[in-house]
């Protein structure tokens, strides 16, 4: 409901601001709508876009998975593509040769015109159904525009389909050609790898490894068994001689001997060629009759070189030895040949291993092209049916475009009308004239009503000083004063006298206010009404009222708070520094005590801050029934929350149209000093009254 009032007087208050924008938006309107408006009138039509499917395919372009077919274009017609050959500036070309040739008129300047603006297309979710909606200022003309949209839109479709079926077929040709070099390629490779491989048989090469392999595996074990005799012979040998097989290694390794290492090299060498060679040739061979030879001979040699290196190590001299010796020599040749033996012999079942795992290489590479072939001519021979499919199609192209509602129009102009402009222009009058009204409330930082004050202060309004025009007599002037200063006079007895309020601060944040002459009047109201009251003009930086009503002082009142001071320098107690409080005041009449200074103090602060003014607080409260303190104007001089604190309250003077922030930051402030605020007493200025006038 706050919110509502709020609103009714923001509007209330800024109704000449909205009636101002309207008027402005009807004057604007009726220039518009009689001079500029020129209605509009629209042709509709629906057209049903079919989709048109590819009939063009190609084969996959890398030509290893030929038997896929994939789409060559897609040749349909997604709506959003019509929207934009609708609004193409082909579509603007051939429009404007038509407006030419029919109504020149509207084309005086034979320059190209753009209809896009005039033409809105809409599309069913969900369908391929397409809404064509033309405006135009003729009727007539509207439909006969649309007409001939809808005619050159399909002559547009069809020949770009036409011009796609072109590029298509042209593509296909160069695609059919890249197929048959491809296919030639292949079949070229597949005749020389027949050549260069008619000779193998796979399964016969098969048969034959296997057979090797067998005997090699066979020569394997005989090799194995007789290095394990050689091995029992050796270790007996050894036995006989009192060494070990690690001490004969150590004597044959140990010299270093380079004759030896190379015909154990040499007889690796020898032993390999003939393994290799033997299940090639035959026994009888000489060339494989000359490399056992030499096999033979460098066993020998090996079992000599041993025998004089073992010999002349173990420095043996004694003929049975020296037997043992030689033969222990010629086993030990004889076991490094089968050694040499059984590395040949591994080596080459290996190569025999490799060589049988390479077989299926072969027939699957001829595979492999056997089946690019296949793939290829299959594809070729899709590709020439495509081709003759898409010379049959370029041939009998269609369009794909088929009215549903011919182009149709309205005699009724369509929205806005004139009537529809004018009652426009006062909505966004109204809307405008609010918005303004509202920003100025927000710019606005006056408070507008008494409400607003007593919602930033949550205290009440005491009462209102009016302003008196400077035409009315001095006479009336009294009389209006008086009645505004009685009622606030009666509030204030009423507000404050349940709690016990005697000592009241008056302030105000505006120092062009005379404030001092306003408080003194409610002191003298207080005091015409029996009440004792003391009026203090604590504004010891202006002091006013003893000047400007020319009061003859009994004593300054600061030269009293000095003098009260003085008693406090001799550190009695309190009750007994006797000081006689009304004895230093300017009394006025039996009720009325002032209290005030003729001419301005140097440092108020240290006067207020002393315990000189507490102490005089305190003693006057007991003799009076109202203390009036008038404080110095402005925004919260230095010592004010000292004098405020000393009191039981403060009340507000100020202006109606006070700033809303100037009254926050005063309230704030004086709640952080813990100062109570009774309320305010509000003048109103010269603008107020002219307002109400």
């Amino acid at each position: 409901m706050d919110s509502f009032k709020k609103l009714l007087s923001i509007i209330n208050k800024g109704k000449g601001i909205i009636i101002l924008f309207v008027i402005i938006s009807l004057i604007w309107s009726g220039v518009y709508v009689t001079f500029f408006y020129t209605p509009n009138y629209i042709s509709k039509s629906r057209l049903w876009v079919k989709k048109a499917t590819s009939k063009n395919f190609i084969t996959d372009s890398n030509f290893e998975n030929f038997n896929n077919v994939d789409p060559l274009s897609m040749t349909g017609n997604p709506i959003l593509t019509q929207i934009e050959i609708l609004k193409s500036s082909q579509m603007n070309d051939r429009l404007t040769k038509f407006v030419d040739a029919h109504y020149p008129e509207l084309n005086p300047e034979k320059k190209i015109l753009d209809f896009s603006s005039s033409l809105k297309i809409k599309n069913k979710i969900g369908t391929d159904i397409i809404e064509l909606y033309f405006t135009w200022n003729d009727p007539e003309v509207a439909q006969a525009l649309l007409k001939e949209i809808v005619f050159q839109y399909k002559d547009i479709v069809t020949e770009t389909n036409r011009n796609n079926i072109k590029k298509r077929r042209k593509y296909i040709d160069v695609r059919v050609d890249e197929i048959e070099q491809e296919l030639d390629k292949v079949r070229f490779q597949i005749k020389q790898y027949k050549e260069a491989n008619k000779v193998i048989i796979v399964d016969k090469e098969a048969e034959e490894l296997v057979v090797n392999k067998n005997e090699l595996l066979i020569l394997l074990t005989k090799a194995q068994m007789e290095k394990d005799g050689l091995s029992r012979e050796i270790y007996s040998l050894q036995k006989q001689l009192g060494v070990k097989n690690a001490d004969v290694k150590d004597m044959l390794i140990g010299y270093d001997n380079k004759i030896l290492i190379d015909l154990q090299a040499e007889l690796n060498r020898a032993m390999q060629e003939k393994i290799e060679k033997q299940s090639i040739w035959a026994d009888t061979n000489p060339k494989l009759i000359a490399i056992n030879e030499k096999v033979d001979y460098l066993t020998e040699r090996i079992a000599d070189i041993n025998g004089k290196t073992i010999q002349g190590a173990l420095k043996v001299f004694d003929p049975v030895k020296s037997e043992v010796v030689r033969n222990l020599a010629a086993r030990q040749a004889e076991y490094q040949s089968l050694v040499a033996q059984e590395k040949a012999v591994r080596y080459s079942l290996e190569n025999v291993a490799s060589t049988y795992d390479k077989l299926p290489e072969v027939e699957y590479t001829l595979n492999n092209l056997m089946q690019k072939e296949k793939n290829l001519s299959l594809a070729f021979d899709e590709m020439k049916l495509k081709q003759m499919e898409a010379a049959l199609s370029e041939a009998d192209v269609t369009s794909n475009i088929f009215d549903i509602d011919p182009p149709t129009f309205s005699k009724e102009p369509i929205p806005p009308t004139r009537v529809q402009y004018v009652i426009l222009s006062v909505i966004l009058g109204l809307f405008f004239g609010f918005a303004f009204a509202m920003l100025k409330n927000e710019l606005n930082d006056e408070c507008d009503s008494i409400e607003d004050i007593e919602d930033i202060t949550k205290k009440p309004i005491i009462g209102s000083i009016p302003w008196i025009n400077a035409m009315v007599s001095e006479q009336e002037r009294a009389d209006l004063l008086a009645i505004s200063y009685r009622n606030i006079v009666n509030n204030l007895l009423f507000g404050t006298l349940k709690n016990n309020t005697k000592v009241i601060a008056f302030t105000s944040p505006f120092v062009r206010f005379n404030t001092s002459g306003t408080i003194f009047d409610l002191a003298q109201i207080l005091a015409m009404q029996n009440y004792r009251v003391a009026f203090l003009d604590n504004n010891f930086r202006n002091p006013s009222v003893a000047n400007t009503r020319g009061i003859e002082l009994t004593e300054n009142f600061s030269d009293t708070l000095i003098r009260i001071e003085a008693a406090l320098s001799k550190k009695l107690p309190d009750e007994d520094i006797k000081v006689d409080v009304k004895k230093f005041a300017t009394q006025l009449n039996n009720n009325l005590f002032v209290y005030a200074n003729k001419d301005l103090v140097d440092d108020p602060y240290a006067f207020f801050s002393s315990d000189a003014y507490a102490f005089f607080i305190n003693k006057i409260r007991k003799e009076f029934d109202w203390v009036i303190v008038d404080t110095p104007s402005g925004m919260l001089p230095v010592e004010f929350p000292i004098i405020a604190r000393l009191s039981d309250g403060v009340i507000f003077l100020h202006s109606k149209k006070i700033k809303q922030s100037k009254l926050k930051f005063i309230t704030k402030m004086l709640s952080s000093y813990s100062i109570n605020l009774i309320g305010s007493i509000i003048r109103e200025d010269e603008k107020s009254f002219v307002s109400k006038m």
